[in-house]
């Protein structure tokens, strides 16, 4: 579940940040609107997930991607507004085509955003798929977290919860591998 909401919410978070920042008539056009969708916590969509998409996976998946898109998409957006204005100005004088521009420069100096949205929509995709299965489910950890709460069996939970804590340290772990690779041009500071 966590998996294929992440997944979706991946794809719509970079192509539509990428389409907003790209294209500034878009973001006044939509802006609007995303702001108004954007405070509401994913857990209050839960009761028109079911509606829509019935008690099984479509209403978890939905709250899974509803939960993950946005961290995603305000960093590919604010990667792409952050693109540095000598580059801008340089392709305008060199006369860049726009689609070797977005390509050359816009996308390679997004892609620090892209990976930390990313790695922050994980995180909201693991507390959305807990609080989805604890709202309307009948399996998954989150289930089992509400029954053995109801059961009073603190080992379960603590282990549920554990389970969590070290699946989504593998998953996050696998997003800096890719990290250092996709950008393994940019140096980090590391604090000393």
């Amino acid at each position: 579940r966590v998996l294929e909401g992440f997944a979706l919410a991946a794809i719509l978070g970079i192509g539509f940040g990428m389409t907003l920042g790209i294209f500034p008539l878009m973001v006044e056009l939509m802006d609007g609107m995303l702001q108004l969708i954007r405070p509401i916590p994913p857990i209050a969509w839960l009761p028109l997930a079911i509606l829509w998409f019935g008690i099984e996976e479509g209403s978890k998946i939905f709250i899974i991607t509803l939960g993950a898109f946005f961290p995603i998409f305000i960093n590919v957006l604010d990667g792409i507004r952050q693109t540095d204005h000598k580059f801008v100005e340089l392709a305008k004088v060199l006369e860049v085509p726009r689609g070797k521009f977005i390509m050359k420069v816009v996308v390679p100096g997004a892609l620090p955003f892209i990976i930390s949205g990313r790695r922050v929509g994980l995180g909201y995709a693991w507390m959305c798929v807990v609080a989805a299965e604890l709202s309307a489910g009948m399996q998954g950890i989150g289930y089992m977290l509400t029954d053995a709460r109801s059961l009073a069996q603190t080992d379960k939970v603590l282990v549920g919860m554990l389970s969590i804590g070290v699946i989504g340290k593998i998953m996050d772990s696998m997003l800096q591998v890719m990290e250092k690779r996709i950008v393994g041009w940019r140096e980090s500071f590391t604090g000393s």
